[in-house]
């Protein structure tokens, strides 16, 4: 075994990139409305990560306010690529110095990360970034109660869209949900 001392680093972040600055500048540069509340994500959008359940869910939350819009930057996977909505904005697959500010335009940077190995072994970099970019994260927690958890819930990865879709209800039912806001305010 190991008998020095062990010292863990955590992902770096460029701070000549990735720094708090004027998000209505960065808003105009993308061409984002103003007066918007936005959300988003920027860099891997990919399908098993999760970012098809931040669709759902800004579908679910525009419903009802008028002044979401859901921003994306990164490559396009293969379901997301027929999302249409007139507030979802795509701001394609962006260099290092543009997703940065694409990052300080938003209101709340969303990771999407599901319950994963991976999810389980990594820092996530673009939580990171988002802080040092000086704006908030939400991250959701599911909390079933355990005699009564629907078959298929322990991997959301086995779950059709259609079948997450129905188990909306009964899980906002019976389930405790847990939000975390981190702010670096």
């Amino acid at each position: 075994g190991v008998t020095a001392p062990v010292h863990v680093l955590g992902n770096g972040v460029r701070e000549d990139l990735f720094h708090p600055r004027d998000g209505a500048a960065a808003r105009r540069q993308f061409g984002l409305p103003g007066d918007a509340h936005l959300i988003g994500a920027v860099g891997a959008l990919t399908d098993d990560l999760g970012i098809d359940d931040l669709w759902r869910a800004f579908q679910h939350l525009a419903a009802t306010d008028e002044r979401l819009w859901l921003v994306l930057a990164g490559r396009r996977s293969s379901r997301s690529a027929s999302w249409s909505h007139p507030r979802l904005r795509w701001l394609g697959e962006l260099p290092l110095e543009a997703a940065a500010a694409a990052v300080s335009a938003l209101d709340v940077a969303v990771v999407c990360n599901r319950d994963s190995l991976f999810g389980r072994a990594c820092h996530p970099l673009k939580l990171v970034e988002a802080v040092a970019a000086g704006r908030p994260v939400v991250a959701a927690a599911v909390i079933l109660d355990l005699s009564s958890v629907p078959e298929g819930i322990d991997d959301s990865k086995r779950l059709t869209a259609r079948r997450r879709e129905a188990l909306l209800d009964r899980l906002a039912a019976s389930a405790q949900l847990g939000l975390g806001v981190a702010s670096v305010a």
